[in-house]
């Protein structure tokens, strides 16, 4: 049996894992998701200002009550997994990130832009700022069901813990075995690109799933396939 540590993206809560939890659950793996602060059920407007050490205080609280967890982060999801690393990298076995980007060192969160945005000016953002939700459409992977629910769930999202920079020295967090998987249907403007585009330079190998950039929600069976696939369970 693998233990799998989910960590959500922004605007999206510990919700969005619950059709993977239940999957994961049915090939004899236990999955966890983390409720970042702030976030889905958390959310609240008056709510204190959240910072990636908030972040991270989650995930390592959670892993807590995990043996040898894999850590799994879905999009900005991936960043908060990474850093969460480079505090305690004795706390997981592994990291895996969907549709995420990996973040460097020395930039920040908000910086980790596709090369689509090369052109683009980063807006100066104060910290206390919330950014609203763009409405989700549905289309071809995303049916109006879905499209509906999420629109339900999702909130602002908390721009401070983006405005960090980001440092990674642990010889030990960089060692973690690293898997890295996209979505097909994921457009070129999501900050994920920026790692695909340098792996694909470079040619490091990955996980191209079929799907959207929420496919933990539309296609639970082939996130989990990839989790119990690729990666060799903790026993």
């Amino acid at each position: 049996m693998a233990s799998y540590l989910l960590i959500h993206g922004a605007f999206r809560g510990a919700w969005m894992w619950d059709r993977l939890i239940r999957e994961l659950r049915s090939l004899g793996h236990r999955g966890i998701a983390v409720e970042l602060p702030n976030a889905g059920s958390k959310w609240r407007e008056d709510h204190p200002q959240v910072s990636m050490t908030d972040y991270t205080d989650a995930v390592l609280q959670a892993a807590k009550t995990m043996a040898d967890p894999i850590l799994v982060g879905h999009s900005q999801g991936g960043v908060v997994a990474r850093v969460a690393a480079e505090r305690s990298p004795e706390s997981f076995s592994a990291i895996a990130y969907l549709d995420a980007p990996i973040p460097e060192d020395g930039l920040r969160a908000i910086d980790l832009q596709p090369p689509s945005w090369e052109d683009r000016t980063i807006p100066e953002l104060g910290p206390d700022v919330l950014v609203p939700p763009l409405p989700l459409e549905p289309g071809p992977d995303l049916s109006a069901e879905d499209a509906e629910w999420m629109n339900a769930m999702v909130t602002p999202q908390p721009v401070l813990p983006s405005l960090e920079t980001l440092h990674f020295a642990d010889e030990d967090a960089a060692a973690l075995p690293t898997h890295v998987a996209f979505c097909s249907a994921t457009p070129e403007i999501y900050p994920c690109w920026r790692t695909r585009s340098a792996m694909d330079t470079a040619g490091e190998p990955y996980t191209l799933l079929d799907g959207p950039h929420d496919i933990a929600v539309t296609d639970p069976v082939a996130v989990a396939g990839w989790l119990s696939s690729v990666i060799q369970p903790v026993e």
